[in-house]
């Protein structure tokens, strides 16, 4: 009887997997992707939670040692208030800096518009005159006329498409609201995973010990344990890097008197959470912004930044990240341009840690190997 018991624990697995794989290919893929994009708020609300639970769980034990042992019970929930009134802080505080910023660029760049096509008109009537290719070069006259072809075009493709772009704008706005409602749905589901983690979370491992033979359930825990702490590490030093970057960029701006300081240095500090492009946006924008008043200050600025980011990443990013993730810097350009090319904009946030967790997986399993006598 025992026996059978065990064949049936052993067989249980591959039982339910064959279920699966039974009920994928009964149900078609537009069918299981209606599943998923049904369960979005879900996903949004677990990817909320294990974000937002890495300055919860430093709060709360903050709390738990400020707080006499019969308020403890109330560390949690003061810890999540106060996660997301920072968030909320912190979110207000780089739209009321970028924000006011960028409208006075925008109007200093069409109230000097006059003006930067005179410079424009001066430089090429230079070289024409320089190199003698004949009359002088009227830049506004030509401008004029290539506006007025625009909006002609533009006129008529508004007049031959005005069902579609309405249709359009209705599409676009739906959506907007739809994944507005999914984020606030996710957002809620996330504070009631972070109430009651532990819950949950033993919730799951009894399940996989329950269901899965016990080799199988504690390779799973230990591979979510080292996953785990890869995303958090990750995450954690990804975020102090950042912060670094955009005091170290705002000083430097300050001391060779670059202009848009402020501006500049929050677009660093929030793009540069992406890794390598994220710097490099940042850069481009600081530069567009600076054409306008100096072409050469431009061109300094690219140097000053390119510089900046060696400083980065061969002192700044080792001493706060070092080797806690633990993957070769080729590895991170790999798999950003992989994820990128897979998921698009959202890769590029997840890629370098599923890499590495990837990466460490393998690496354990080559060490295993080796170390495992063959016969």
């Amino acid at each position: 009887m025992k026996k059978e018991i065990e064949n049936y624990k052993t067989r249980l697995p591959m039982i339910i997997g064959m279920i699966l794989i039974g009920v994928l290919l009964y149900f078609n893929i537009s069918t299981i992707n209606k599943y998923i994009t049904i369960l979005k708020p879900f996903w949004v609300g677990i990817i909320l939670a294990y974000i937002l639970n890495i300055p919860i769980t430093f709060i709360e034990m903050k709390f738990k040692k400020l707080l006499p042992n019969k308020f403890n019970k109330y560390s949690r929930l003061l810890s999540i208030g106060m996660t997301i009134i920072f968030s909320i802080l912190a979110l207000y505080l780089i739209v009321m800096l970028v924000v006011p910023q960028l409208v006075t660029t925008i109007s200093q760049v069409i109230e000097n518009s006059n003006s930067y096509v005179d410079a424009i008109e001066n430089l090429i009537n230079g070289i024409l005159q320089k190199f003698n290719f004949g009359t002088a070069f009227d830049l506004k006259k030509e401008m004029a006329i290539i506006i007025e072809s625009i909006a002609k075009e533009i006129e008529s493709v508004l007049k031959a498409n005005i069902p579609s772009i309405i249709n359009n704008t209705i599409g676009i706005t739906t959506s907007l609201l739809v994944n507005l409602g999914t984020f606030f749905i996710g957002f809620i589901i996330s504070i009631y995973l972070l109430s009651s983690k532990e819950i949950l979370l033993n919730q799951i491992k009894r399940t996989m010990q329950a269901l899965l033979p016990r080799r199988i359930s504690n390779t799973i825990i230990e591979i979510s344990k080292d996953a785990n702490k890869i995303f958090k590490q990750f995450i954690s030093g990804q975020v102090s890097d950042c912060i670094a970057l955009g005091v170290m960029c705002y000083v430097g701006m300050l001391l060779f008197r670059f202009p848009f300081a402020l501006l500049i240095s929050v677009l660093v500090t929030v793009l540069a959470i992406i890794p390598y492009f994220g710097g490099f946006f940042a850069m481009m924008i600081g530069a567009i912004l600076m054409l306008p008043n100096s072409p050469a200050q431009s061109v300094y600025f690219i140097i000053y930044f390119m510089l900046l980011q060696q400083v980065e990443g061969n002192f700044v990013y080792p001493r706060i990240v070092g080797d806690k993730v633990g993957l070769p810097s080729v590895w991170v350009l790999v798999s950003v341009i992989l994820f990128s090319g897979i998921f698009g904009f959202m890769g590029l946030f997840f890629a370098v840690p599923l890499t590495a967790v990837i990466y460490h997986l393998f690496k354990k399993f080559i060490d295993n190997k080796l170390k495992t006598p063959s016969n």
